[in-house]
């Protein structure tokens, strides 16, 4: 998935609105800064994920796993700890969607 696809999903898992401007998610009807939404950057949005889906973060030797045990196991991976989350989170949504 590329990075506008996970950051698209996550939008739609967390119910909102977003746009894509050059290359971004943005908030529609704005024109300011913080009406990007870039939780893959954003510590605060990748945390409010975390505490929306109830995931578990574990640390690996060498990387982070993200998991969420509700609905079929999802899991991600990643030395990058928030795009762990981002991805997690957009497999969700993605069976979410498959599943309508």
């Amino acid at each position: 998935m590329t990075d506008l696809e996970i950051t698209k999903l996550c939008a739609a898992a967390m119910g909102l609105a977003v746009v894509e401007q050059l290359g971004q998610w943005r908030f529609p009807n704005t024109q300011h800064e913080d009406s990007l939404y870039d939780p893959l950057h954003d510590k605060a949005q990748a945390l409010e994920l975390v505490e929306r889906f109830r995931l578990m973060l574990q640390p690996l030797p060498s990387a982070w796993a993200v998991t969420e045990h509700k609905h079929p196991p999802v899991w991600s991976e990643d030395t990058d700890l928030l795009r762990a989350i981002c991805e997690c989170v957009a497999k969700l949504e993605a069976h979410r969607q498959g599943a309508k």
